[in-house]
C-alpha cells in the first residue's frame, strides 16, 4: 500500500509541476484528464506504452501516447481537438507488442480509468 502512495504521489508531482511545453502553453488549453493503471504480476519488467486514439482511426494515428511508471500509472490530457474523452479508445503495448484495445466511452472528463489487467 506504501508503495501504491509513493507512486501516486509521484504521478501528481509529475502532472502539478510538468513544464508548461508539455502540459500546454495557454492555461485551460486541457479540459479533461484521464487517468489510470494497468495491473499484471510483470509490470516492472517492460515498457508499458498507451496509445490515445480516435474510434476509428488505427492506433498509428494516436494523438497522445504515454508510458506508465514502474507502479503502472499513466494519465493523459485532452490532446486538444475538442473531442470528449469517449470520442478515444486506448491501445495498450507491452515493448512493441500490440496487447488489446481499452473502450473508454463512458469514462467521463477527469475520470479514473477502470483498470486494465495484462498477460504477457
Amino acid at each position: 500500500m506504501k508503495q501504491y502512495v509513493r507512486g501516486f504521489a509521484l504521478l501528481l508531482a509529475v502532472l502539478v509541476f510538468a513544464p508548461a511545453g508539455v502540459m500546454g502553453a495557454n492555461p485551460g488549453e486541457h479540459d479533461w484528464w484521464l487517468l489510470g493503471t494497468v495491473q499484471g504480476n510483470r509490470i516492472g519488467e517492460a515498457v508499458i506504452t498507451l496509445r490515445l486514439v480516435k474510434d476509428g482511426d488505427s492506433a498509428e494515428n494516436h494523438v497522445s501516447i504515454t508510458s506508465t511508471n514502474k507502479y503502472g500509472q499513466y494519465a493523459f490530457s485532452d490532446p486538444g481537438q475538442g473531442l470528449p474523452p469517449s470520442a478515444y479508445k486506448l491501445v495498450v503495448y507491452v515493448g512493441s507488442d500490440r496487447i488489446m484495445e481499452v473502450d473508454i466511452d463512458r469514462v467521463p472528463r477527469g475520470g479514473r480509468v477502470p483498470p486494465i489487467s495484462i498477460h504477457w
